[in-house]
């Protein structure tokens, strides 16, 4: 994000803010994609769940609850803090809310049209339209709200 904000004012600084709390800049994703898509399969699954639904969580509970769908939630925690996609402070996991926009701008990205399609609603907008429609009859692949 240095890069980003780099030759810029304090004013221009100011500025950027806000619009990078509602959206990511594309050189700020492009940077979290390449460190994503390194991951292999199941800790790119294992970001997705800690940033959709686990962030600000005691580590134990999240192993505890994760640990029947990973083969070794630990070692894929570790791996994940190595590559500063999440990090641990005080027993407690941790997503950057750009990192944490970013999970949820892939998870979107499964099915922009259809939410239900998607492994986690989380956007109230999506999570209301497909609760409350009764014609869609496959929400099996909703994983997490």
């Amino acid at each position: 994000m240095g890069s980003y904000f780099r030759g810029m004012s304090q004013q221009e600084w100011k500025n950027a803010l806000p619009r990078l709390r509602r959206r990511l800049d594309r050189e700020i994703e492009s940077i979290f994609k390449f460190s994503y898509d390194a991951l292999c399969d199941d800790d790119k699954d294992l970001f997705l769940h800690i940033a959709c639904i686990f962030n600000d969580q005691l580590i134990e509970k999240v192993e505890e609850h994760l640990s029947n769908s990973f083969v070794d939630v630990a070692q894929g925690v570790h791996v994940l803090t190595e590559k500063s996609l999440i990090s641990i402070n005080w027993g407690y996991i941790e997503v950057h809310n750009l990192l944490e926009q970013f999970g949820r701008e892939i998870v979107r990205k499964q099915s922009v049209c259809q939410p239900w399609q998607r492994n986690f609603l989380v956007n109230s907008r999506d999570l209301c339209e497909v609760l409350s429609d009764d014609t869609i009859e496959d929400r099996r692949s909703v994983i997490g709200i």
